[in-house]
């Protein structure tokens, strides 16, 4: 399902593995993080307000502060929906969000069904990922309804002209029409990307 920019193989290379095997021996001048090379720190707090020693150790966490990524569970647990803290990722935005996205399932060239009329920033997220946005209907005289099979049939006409999904948007209230996908048309457009591979990306910002 992921695209050839991710990187195929993740365990660790044959430098890495030597160095950890000694540990303690080594001074590893490549760490660039000042706070974990035992520079001196003084007695006092290092910002006003701040606990100290504690406070002045960066560690970042790619995926988000454990804590607010806890809070988020929390959050879905309360509308009985069941999300680990280990698969919830934080970003700072979500065109951010978009951008992973785009980069970790589609190679460029590749396309993602997106619902039209939609949120116009998708166009420029995707010219920037090099990803090819291919629009379903989103028909006017239905209110403007998300139905799984406009996706089917923006998917199966894409095939035909040789072409090749790899997720659906779905943008849930809409922007700008308003409209959210009912349950039953949920349930088919889930089923449908099951049978194809398809990611969904759903957008629920709104």
């Amino acid at each position: 399902m992921f695209s050839t920019r991710t990187p195929a193989r993740h365990a660790p290379n044959r430098l890495t593995r030597a160095a950890s095997a000694r540990r303690g021996e080594l001074i590893d001048l490549t760490v660039s993080n000042p706070t974990v090379v035992g520079l001196p720190l003084g007695d006092g707090p290092v910002l006003p307000g701040s606990e100290g020693r504690r406070d002045a150790l960066y560690a970042p966490e790619p995926r988000g502060q454990p804590a607010a990524r806890e809070a988020v569970a929390a959050y879905y647990a309360g509308h009985a929906v069941e999300a680990s803290p280990d698969r919830i990722v934080l970003t700072a935005s979500s065109s951010e969000a978009y951008s992973w996205l785009f980069k970790l399932l589609c190679d460029p060239g590749e396309a993602i069904l997106v619902p039209a009329p939609s949120y116009p920033l998708l166009d420029a997220l995707a010219g920037l990922e090099s990803v090819v946005l291919v629009p379903y209907r989103l028909p006017p005289e239905d209110g403007w309804s998300v139905h799984a099979s406009a996706v089917e049939e923006a998917a199966l006409r894409l095939r035909g002209e040789g072409g090749r999904a790899r997720a659906i948007i779905l943008v849930n209230p809409n922007n700008p029409t308003g409209t959210s996908v009912s349950r039953p048309e949920f349930e088919r457009l889930v089923a449908f990307a099951r049978r194809e591979g398809l990611a969904v990306i759903s957008d629920e910002v709104f």
